[in-house]
């Protein structure tokens, strides 16, 4: 069965892959700062924030990598019966469960992905710790002597605001 249940405007949809493909990026960039060796001031945030940006990875890969999902049910289908929180329910008879559903009403993305039913909330106050966090590292790393030196930057507050 497929359920492929994405009901979005051109310039929404490359939104939400733009978001995804951003997540994505941030979690590799952090998965290799993880094991650096930085200066305590740095470090503080580094993991916190390779944390909230990896909440988003199934959904990145999920849409990164969706021939895969559509292709492999052995891989990727639910088992059932399962009902979705969204109330999509899925019996006990049901084959091969590969999904992708957006509930507008709550901001929420459900998709099947590696045998788990899968959702994740995608609006702005889901980010905001992984906004918040980048702030602070931001402000340590052009408060540090280094940085002073080169010059004047704008705060964090200037370039993330929250």
């Amino acid at each position: 069965m497929y359920s492929l249940s994405l009901f979005f405007k051109d310039p929404d949809y490359v939104t939400l892959r733009s978001i995804l493909a951003l997540a994505g990026d941030l979690i590799y960039v952090l998965k290799n700062l993880i094991g650096v060796k930085n200066e305590p001031e740095l470090g503080q945030f580094i993991k916190p924030l390779y944390e909230e940006a990896k909440k988003f990875e199934d959904a990145r890969h999920f849409f990164t990598h969706m021939d895969e999902p559509l292709r492999d049910y052995s891989k990727h289908a639910i088992p059932v019966p399962h009902t979705l929180d969204c109330s999509i329910q899925f019996t006990a008879n049901a084959k091969n469960n590969i999904y992708v559903i957006w509930e507008n009403d709550n901001n929420t993305l459900y998709f099947s992905y590696n045998k788990k039913p899968c959702q994740i909330v995608i609006d702005r106050p889901a980010f905001d710790e992984i906004f918040n966090l980048a702030r602070q590292l931001y402000d340590a790393i052009i408060n540090n002597p280094i940085s002073q030196q080169v010059g004047t930057f704008p705060i964090g507050e200037q370039v993330y605001p929250p």
